[in-house]
């Protein structure tokens, strides 16, 4: 049997209709894709669609003043750089990419409400997972039990409590501007009582990095991988690699 449906391909299915298809579907048909794309190639201006979303009018609005049926919307039929369809919540305009079109002013509520939801979080008690690191829990003789990041946090604790030094986990956060003019919050890593401020341990130095030490106050020393090796924190492999790296 031929596809019915004027593609010219060997038929597979057959519907209550009693014609034959190519596919499952009639909308799947070469043929069929063909005529719809152009039956509704003249019936909207996709640029017009999007100017009067970006005025203001509601997706409803738009399906009535552009004569969107369901059915239409249901096949979320491209045209240009928009898609129009309808899902659970409604109709919903996206772009080719599948991303959400959304309005810029949208958008900078959509930013601040995450952010803000951040920052609650931080007031209490939240603590970020640092990159892709491992969540370590050590107990320390003279910090107690601690939650730590990674193998380098793991091994400078346990250098600390070998060489007994007075130090504890901190779970002080300090607001700073970001490098995107946004307030953010950096927790140094250490309390030592004998250096006499914050220790942070730090693999790869950013701008980020730059960014939120410059704006530190207070007493504050970064531990790279070049004073993890001269402490013998970290040992080096005769491979050269950083043996005590690895999970992080």
């Amino acid at each position: 049997m031929i596809c019915e449906f004027g593609c010219g391909k060997e038929a597979i299915k057959q519907f209550k209709s009693g014609r034959w298809c190519c596919s499952n579907a009639t909308s799947s048909c070469p043929a069929m894709k063909l005529k719809n794309r152009n039956k509704l190639a003249g019936t909207c201006d996709w640029q017009e669609i999007q100017k009067k979303y970006n005025e203001g009018y509601s997706l409803a609005d738009i399906c009535i003043l552009f004569s969107l049926s369901h059915g239409y919307l249901r096949g979320a039929i491209n045209r240009k750089d928009l898609i129009v369809r309808s899902n659970r919540d409604g109709l919903v305009l996206s772009r080719k990419n599948g991303k959400g079109f959304i309005k810029e002013d949208t958008k900078e509520k959509i930013r601040i409400e995450a952010r803000n939801r951040i920052i609650k979080r931080y007031e209490q008690g939240w603590m970020p997972k640092a990159g892709r690191c491992k969540k370590y829990r050590y107990y320390s003789p003279i910090a107690g039990e601690v939650l730590l990041d990674g193998t380098w946090e793991l091994a400078v604790a346990k250098w600390l409590d070998k060489n007994k030094f007075n130090w504890r986990r901190n779970t002080i956060r300090f607001q700073y501007i970001n490098l995107k003019n946004k307030i953010s919050f950096y927790t140094p890593d250490f309390w030592v009582e004998e250096l006499n401020g914050y220790l942070e341990i730090k693999g790869y130095e950013t701008k980020l990095d730059k960014c939120k030490w410059s704006q530190f106050t207070l007493p504050l020393v970064v531990w790279k991988k070049k004073e993890l090796y001269e402490k013998k924190i970290l040992i080096k492999k005769e491979s050269g690699q950083d043996g005590n790296a690895v999970d992080c």
